[in-house]
């Protein structure tokens, strides 16, 4: 019995594990989650506070060593929703929401 009791609350660990690690964020009445678009994002939520966007080269190896195949553009967008609220941040790659976490 004593073992059974272990495993429900390690099962209970494991999921409250993985709902902190995809984190939702509140802008006035909207939730808003990663599988947002950054259309409905701009809307629910407006612009951004800071935006940092960084390119970086997508390579492949070839017979003669590595060879730029395209660019992939990432950016973070961080809302900072007034004093009382965590600042947000929101990843976007390649134009789509990846990611949505506290900034601490």
């Amino acid at each position: 019995m004593k073992v059974h009791r272990q495993a429900i609350l390690f099962m209970g660990l494991i999921s409250a594990a993985t709902l902190a690690s995809a984190e939702n964020m509140t802008c006035g009445s909207w939730i808003v989650t990663p599988e947002v678009s950054v259309d409905e994002l701009l809307k629910k939520c407006g612009q951004p506070t800071t935006k940092e966007t960084t390119v970086e080269d997508v390579r492949t190896h070839g017979r003669t060593g590595s060879i730029k195949v395209g660019e992939t553009t990432s950016e973070r967008w961080i809302y900072k929703r007034g004093n009382s609220s965590i600042p947000m941040a929101v990843t976007i790659v390649d134009g789509e929401v990846t990611a949505i976490e506290s900034v601490r």
